[in-house]
This record gives structure tokens, sequence and C-alpha cells, in this order.
């Protein structure tokens, strides 16, 4: 029996957490033993770690073969759509695999480095960031910290803020009432992170900047923020 996790040869973040991880909560609904979960191979390869923290090893993974491969035969294959959102059971594992919450609050900035941060890049991010150290932000980028510790950067922060993407979608991980100050693209402003108030009780505020579109890819189009709008976000806030 196989459980059908995803095929994209897509190993993006943000596509793991819309997609993928509300399917575990399905899986994780099943009695031992489950069935075996069916997915890419590059999806494979690359978020195996993370895959980790819910339990799942190399042994509950079968390969999607490749067209010059031999075809897979199953007895039986479960589908299941993807709740946008429906993570209890897969954060309770996680939670569980990296300890218990501590007590310090932190502010903390998401800095997207390297090639993530050409995609929606801020172009006046210097200037942004000044006024949030005075307010007590930290800018971190997450490549340099293990999934574990990740996650508990995220359920020890009181606010997260950052460019639209998927480093902000770890909030997922923050405990309830957390702050969230989102700074996107018009061409890439999505209502899914406003729309977490309900089941994670998050409380947020997103500032959408100026673009420079591109013909090539408008979604990823720099853009730059009216740093008043950001410093009356931040009020909003409370911070």
């Amino acid at each position: 029996d196989l459980f059908h996790l995803t095929y994209r040869p897509d190993a993006n973040y943000t596509h793991f957490i819309l997609e993928i991880l509300p399917k575990i909560h399905y899986w994780l609904m099943f009695p031992e033993p489950r069935p075996r979960l069916l997915l890419s191979r590059a999806v494979a390869e690359r978020l195996l770690p993370l895959l980790g923290l819910y339990g799942i090893g190399a042994e509950d993974i079968v390969i999607v073969p490749s067209l010059w491969e031999t075809p897979l035969c199953a007895r039986r294959i479960y589908l299941s759509s993807a709740p946008m959102l429906t993570h209890d059971a897969a954060l309770r594992a996680v939670r569980s695999a990296v300890g218990d919450r501590r007590e310090a609050r932190r502010r903390i900035y998401i800095h997207r480095r390297g090639e993530k941060s050409w995609f929606r890049k801020l172009l006046n991010e210097s200037k942004a960031l000044e006024i949030l150290a005075a307010r007590g932000f930290e800018s971190l980028a997450l490549e340099d910290f293990t999934l574990p510790e990740q996650v508990a950067l995220f359920r020890e922060a009181e606010c997260i803020a950052g460019v639209y993407g998927g480093g902000l979608f770890n909030t997922i991980f923050c405990e309830p009432g957390t702050r969230l100050l989102s700074l996107t693209s018009p061409d890439y402003h999505r209502s899914i992170l406003d729309a977490l108030p309900e089941p994670l009780k998050l409380r947020g505020a997103t500032v959408v900047g100026e673009s420079f579109s591109t013909k090539l890819d408008r979604n990823n189009s720099p853009f730059v923020l009216d740093l008043s709008a950001m410093t009356a976000a931040c009020d909003l806030l409370e911070l």
C-alpha cells in the first residue's frame, strides 16, 4: 500500500508547507503499519531531513520511478487533498521532537541570502533593517541553523518579520499570539499568511510595496517599501 505524498520534481519549501505537510497530517492518522509514502526523488533528496522531524525515515518512502526505470505496481494507493494549513498532528509531532519552548522572546527578521535574495528583492532592505533594529529585531538567515534549531527559533519568537516567502511560512511553528510583519511586492501579494489567525492565532500586518515588474517573471519582481508604512505597521503591532 502506498500513500501519494507528491510526484512533483519541485522541492520548493513553500510548496512543502502548503501542499505536502497537510498531507502528512492525514498520513499520521493511519494505524501502524502505515502505507509507505510515494514521492519524487528530488523532494526525497532535499527534504528528507525535514521529513525526519515528523518521524519519516527512508524506510517509509518509495521513490516515483523515472521514465526509464521499472514501473511500480501497488496494491492500493491513497490520495488526499491538501487542506490549507491543517497541520495539527504534524505540528505536535515536530514540537515534541525539538523539546519544550524556551522562555526568551525574540524579534526576528528573516534575511534571504544567496540566490533567494534575488526573488522579490527588497531594494531598500538596509533602510528597513535600520528601523527594525531600533525596535529590537535581529536579522537571521535560516541557512545558518539546523531544522530543529529553526523550529525552536520560531517557537520562542514574539514577532517574525521578513519578505513574503517560504521563510515566513515557518510561522506555523509559532506560539499563538505571535506577531507577523510580512513585507511583499504587489505582484506577489498573497492572502494566505493574512488568514492565519485561525487556527494558529497569529497577529499579522502586511506592508505592500511598489514593484518594478519584470517581463520574464512578474512574481519575483523587485520592490521597494514605503518605510513610513512599515513604521505604521510596527506601531499597529505594538512593536
